[in-house]
């Protein structure tokens, strides 16, 4: 997987919270569901290194 920057890496958790509200106002997901997918994302995302690559010393 290519190395994003930190600008990307908010770009792509903000398309990922937009999608999963998506599913909510769509009545695809329920609320437990919406909020336990908003959480991984920042979950998953407070652990990335800014400016690192995964796997980079």
């Amino acid at each position: 997987m290519a190395c994003l920057t930190p600008a990307e890496k908010i770009e792509q958790s903000y398309d990922d919270a937009m999608i999963a509200l998506a599913d909510y106002l769509t009545r695809d997901c329920d609320a437990e569901t919406t909020v336990d997918r908003l959480l991984r994302i920042l979950d998953r995302d407070s652990l990335r290194g800014l400016g690192r690559c995964a796997g980079a010393s």
